[in-house]
């Protein structure tokens, strides 16, 4: 593996905008972590990412800059973001979709700040370990990483409650409706937040309608809903809407269900369109929830299935940007990791559509771009190719140049 000593020329444009914003000190750290974390192999732990570096390649001075460099990680992420979509630019009557969704981070270790108790649905295993809340932006087919939540157990927040990087003990809910609250409202385009049921109550409804954007959900099937002034359990009143007069449908992805919309009022919500649905050869009734009463079924079903990249950015990060690899034990260097995977995974976007041209700023159009994966070796090859120029310039042996170039080849 090459050390990252400069930033090739075509990466410019996405870290020349930032450089302002840090010491001397600060950017020695901040760029090369960024490309560290795309171009290297797994494991991506500090002590990893330091020796990619050409310079400052001690661990100690990397793991100063992660738990105690007073820089904003949460910020600087929204930056390059905006920066991103306004280059999309975006025009009047555009959808852009606000997704929300946790995941488990397991860790070893249980000194860490912030650490607690967890069940991985993925696994079916208790850990220890942080529960993160991620929230992003599609705009155009294209999912943007937007800010990351930690969330933190109401004791170690009360024994913590001195040290200014804790902050106010929140529920998972209250850090979603205050991450909706701090998205950007474009005027002239229309806003609709997706969640899954366990945010599809009063707080995170409340953030949403302040900011006059519309939603799409799923309901609990031991919810209560409103139908003509008479209460009816979700789960059984949707066997039997689907049962007299459900209507067969193919769902994105091409898999057949039978649908009923209808509406009602969810206590904590309001007035809802709710559609109900089962898949050919389920017992499963599946409702899907929004407040936007204009809807059709079938916008209703392609809204809802669009809160899926989310769980796809969550893979690509784990697998592809070492979201989790992170050994400190301070809380702010938990963030601060959290945030500059995200930063990485907004760097692979931004090549992908400065790659696109004029297509990328098409009104209304869904991009196709390449996989994280596909996207992570494109990079490493722009990485590769930059140090393969530098050193034509300097090795008098074409011989010695030959031999590199094979040796990347075969790798």
């Amino acid at each position: 593996m090459f050390s990252i000593g400069w930033i090739p020329g075509v990466l410019q444009s996405f870290f020349r905008p930032l450089r302002s914003s840090f010491s001397d000190c600060q950017w020695k750290h901040f760029w090369p972590t960024v490309l560290a974390l795309i171009a290297l192999p797994l494991p991506r732990k500090i002590i990893h990412l330091a020796k990619a570096r050409r310079q400052g390649r001690h661990r100690t001075n990397l793991g100063a800059f992660f738990k105690k460099s007073p820089w904003d990680p949460a910020r600087t992420l929204m930056r390059v973001v905006l920066r991103l979509f306004f280059h999309m630019e975006p025009q009047p009557g555009e959808l852009l979709e606000v997704i929300l969704d946790d995941t488990k981070i397991a860790k070893r270790a249980k000194s860490m700040d912030g650490v607690g108790k967890l069940f991985d649905s993925s696994k079916k295993v208790y850990a220890v370990g942080h529960t993160v809340l991620l929230t992003a932006l599609r705009f155009r087919g294209i999912l943007l990483p937007w800010r990351w939540d930690l969330y933190l157990k109401k004791e170690f927040c009360a024994e913590r409650a001195e040290d200014p990087d804790v902050p106010a003990f929140r529920t998972l809910t209250e850090l979603a409706a205050a991450s909706i609250r701090l998205t950007p409202a474009i005027p002239g385009m229309s806003v609709r937040v997706l969640f899954d049921s366990y945010y599809l109550c009063r707080k995170v409804v409340k953030a949403v309608k302040e900011m006059g954007y519309t939603f799409i959900s799923v309901a609990q099937s031991n919810r209560v809903l409103g139908i003509r002034g008479q209460k009816k359990q979700v789960r059984a009143y949707g066997e039997r809407v689907l049962r007299r007069s459900g209507k067969k449908v193919r769902l994105p992805g091409g898999r057949k269900a039978r649908i009923a919309l209808r509406k009602g009022i969810l206590k904590g919500v309001g007035e809802v369109l709710v559609l109900f649905s089962r898949r050919q050869g389920e017992r499963k009734v599946v409702a899907i929830v929004t407040n936007d009463l204009t809807l059709t079924a079938e916008v209703i079903l392609a809204g809802y299935s669009h809160r899926w990249p989310i769980e796809i950015a969550f893979k690509d990060q784990k697998q592809h940007l070492g979201l989790g690899d992170y050994q400190t034990r301070s809380l702010r260097g938990v963030v601060t990791h959290l945030h500059l995977v995200a930063i990485a995974h907004v760097l692979l976007i931004h090549h992908a559509v400065k790659a696109l041209g004029a297509k990328a700023k098409k009104k209304n159009t869904v991009l196709q771009i390449q996989t994280v994966q596909e996207l992570r070796e494109a990079i490493r090859r722009v990485l590769w190719n930059d140090v393969l120029n530098r050193l034509k310039k300097k090795v008098k042996r074409p011989a010695a140049l030959r031999y590199i170039e094979e040796l990347h080849m075969a790798a």
